[in-house]
């Protein structure tokens, strides 16, 4: 009995460090530190023309248990095609979280693809978000006639299929938003023809894709052709010119 109680303040002594080794290593054996977390701070949803610098960088926030994460590296990627380079010249690069938690990058700039994309920003252990970017097309610089050329119609009667115009930026993106003017012959008693609006002109806009589509095209009471009907729209140097070739049977 009494060798029972000469041991106790051993027993207690043992609790006691069993206890305070638990606090100090949290209780768990198996305790790790939480992953980063990464979200977009600012520069997503920007936009700029092709071959020109975004206005602002992007920047990452980094936390860890929500407080900033100090030093932590994180990687930007770009796509190609459509796409953006940083200050490196490459579509990566790598740039340090600060006091703050941030991690910012070098103002990207649009290749020559016009589209939008996403850029990825990383960190490791895996933890990422992604920055929404466009790069829109240049001004007009050519225009094509793509479709609607060569036609033939019964005269008074109306061409199978409208005229399309695609009109381009310098690195052969489609521009939308582009003003295009179809115009026919206004020759008296010759072969042409009229749009929806009874004249023989029209302007329509290009869309997404750079095209623009004429309304329909009715021949007018005079055989022959074929005639041309010319597709105009402004560029920065001057007028860029289509032709599409119509006859009137």
């Amino acid at each position: 009995m009494r060798s029972c109680f000469t041991k106790l303040p051993l027993i207690v002594a043992a609790l006691l460090t069993c206890m305070l080794f638990a606090i100090l290593t949290d209780c768990s054996s198996t305790h790790t530190t939480p992953p980063p977390v990464l979200v977009v701070s600012s520069g997503s949803g920007q936009s700029t023309t092709v071959e020109t610098a975004f206005s602002a960088p992007l920047v990452a926030l980094v936390t860890v248990n929500g407080k900033p994460s100090v030093g932590v590296s994180v990687i930007f990627t770009a796509p190609s095609a459509p796409g953006c380079t940083f200050a490196n010249g490459t579509n990566t690069e790598t740039d340090t979280t600060d006091s703050t938690g941030m991690a910012t990058s070098s103002v990207c700039t649009a290749d020559p693809t016009s589209g939008g994309y996403s850029v990825e920003a990383a960190t490791l252990p895996a933890a990422g978000a992604d920055f929404s970017l466009t790069n829109t097309s240049a001004p007009p610089f050519a225009i094509a006639a793509t479709s609607g050329t060569p036609q033939t119609a019964t005269v008074s009667t109306a061409f199978a299929n409208p005229l399309v115009a695609t009109v381009t930026d310098d690195d052969l993106n489609p521009v939308s938003g582009a003003s295009v003017t179809f115009t026919a012959p206004a020759l008296a008693l010759a072969p042409s023809g009229t749009f929806a609006n009874k004249t023989n002109t029209e302007t329509d806009i290009t869309d997404a894709n750079g095209n623009a589509t004429s309304s329909t095209f009715t021949a007018d009471a005079i055989i022959g052709g074929p005639y041309t009907v010319t597709a105009t729209v402004t560029t920065a140097t001057g007028v860029a010119t289509a032709n599409f070739s119509l006859t009137n049977k």
